[in-house]
């Protein structure tokens, strides 16, 4: 479900969120998520670009809500954060 896309000091990653109870945004109620993110390795920062909300867990059942070329605006990278340890997998890091 996740895949990484490398071209200069960017790189595209897709995570997936899973979790222990139902989290509700909006009229959505949803067990996983599944966030694509851009980080630049140079400029240590990352931005959102699509993401996808499903009804059960992994990612594996019923697709809830999809939002496609969404591209925030970057945001510099907090440390000890989930975006810090993403950020170190997407520019090998670690």
């Amino acid at each position: 479900m996740g895949s990484i896309l490398k071209g200069g000091t960017k790189v595209q990653m897709s995570s997936l969120y899973d979790h222990n109870s139902v989290l509700t945004i909006g009229n959505k109620s949803f067990l996983s998520a599944k966030k694509g993110g851009e980080y630049d390795c140079e400029k240590a920062t990352a931005m959102e670009i699509d993401h996808s909300l499903y009804s059960d867990n992994m990612g594996a059942s019923k697709l809830i809500f999809s939002q496609d070329n969404i591209k925030t605006e970057p945001t510099s990278i907090a440390p000890k954060t989930i975006k810090e340890a993403l950020f170190n997998i997407a520019c090998g890091k670690q």
